[in-house]
């Protein structure tokens, strides 16, 4: 600090604040929020530029198909939910509507937890792949004859030492069959994949980002998405109907709707839904444009501003603390 002074600050010490503090990590979970509107969904305005008041009646839809509710969102009451989300609903003039008569959206609420690709059997057959591709691999080193002590019938082992001798044709013929098996198991992954990228709101993020920036420098980004899909997440989807062409005409019109999601291991889901919420009610009613991965403080969100001034000192004294360093609180310089 003393050798900035006197270089670019010309013999002034700087002291800086910010206007806020950011969150401590493990008060964070790291959500991620998708949002989408209807063409024709506008909000109306007040005179000061803020939204108009909208009245809704909320339905619990539970969890989507293909998804399941643990244990800790069982104990969860859905009135529970619904208060925190009618909270923060408030917050961007959404409102429970008083009377039938004034309902203008049907929120309904679908809540659960994300089944991922099960990788045991990918995982196996990688390993079965890799090893059959070895063993071809080292017989086309050496000669094309057959590999002594490998079993036709079994070429990947498990036959004693002398049971047989294997071609590098039928090993060559195990390979691509594992290499079917692999592609099929490829295939499951994919699916699975997709549809948790579909419900949670990730699709655009990754298709858009699995292209040649993989290999360009962007391929991390591509791979925290791809792994935060493949695992088990916390979801939250609120969807905005149209409450007159949905209920009174029998026509279910969507206007908007939000998804948020958090990774459910090392996450509390009851611990975790009002940072969820807090975090996709600010895109209540709107269009995010593209994924939003944050972190969002369980017990509030803060923000680090810019840093401002309060404060200099001298050369003088950046010396005098210098040959006070060391000494106990209040003791006299010699």
């Amino acid at each position: 600090m003393a050798r900035a002074a006197r270089g670019s600050m010309a013999g002034l010490l700087a002291l800086f604040a910010f206007t806020d503090g950011a969150a401590a990590a493990s008060d964070a979970v790291t959500t991620a929020v998708y949002a989408q509107t209807d063409g024709s969904y506008r909000r109306k305005k007040q005179p000061d530029g803020s939204p108009a008041r909208e009245y809704y009646v909320m339905s619990n839809g539970g969890k989507l198909p293909g998804t399941l509710q643990d244990l800790p969102q069982r104990k969860l009451p859905f009135a529970t939910l619904a208060g925190i989300l009618a909270e923060h609903l408030a917050r961007q003039n959404y409102y429970p509507a008083p009377k039938k008569e004034d309902a203008q959206l049907v929120l309904v609420v679908h809540w659960g937890a994300t089944i991922p690709f099960n990788d045991v059997n990918y995982t196996t057959q990688v390993g079965a792949a890799g090893g059959s591709f070895a063993r071809v691999q080292s017989v086309r080193r050496g000669s094309d004859g057959p590999v002594a002590g490998l079993n036709p019938a079994n070429p990947l082992g498990g036959g004693e030492a002398g049971a047989g001798d294997a071609p590098l044709h039928v090993l060559e013929e195990q390979f691509e069959q594992d290499m079917m098996m692999l592609m099929m198991e490829n295939k499951d992954r994919d699916r699975a994949n997709e549809r948790n990228a579909r419900l949670l709101g990730y699709l655009r993020e990754i298709n858009e980002n699995n292209g040649i920036q993989r290999w360009a420098g962007g391929g991390d980004y591509f791979n925290d998405l791809r792994a935060d899909i493949e695992e088990p997440r916390y979801y939250v989807v609120i969807s905005a109907y149209d409450f007159r062409k949905t209920v009174e005409q029998k026509e279910a019109k969507l206007l908007w709707v939000t998804r948020v999601s958090v990774r459910a291991p090392g996450n509390d889901f009851a611990d975790s839904i009002d940072a969820m919420i807090r975090s996709a009610s600010k895109q209540f009613g709107r269009d995010s444009g593209r994924l939003l991965r944050q972190y969002e403080d369980r017990k509030g969100s803060v923000e680090v501003g810019e840093a401002t001034v309060v404060g200099t000192i001298s050369d003088e004294a950046v010396k005098e603390r210098a040959k006070n360093k060391g000494r106990p609180e209040g003791a006299a310089r010699k």
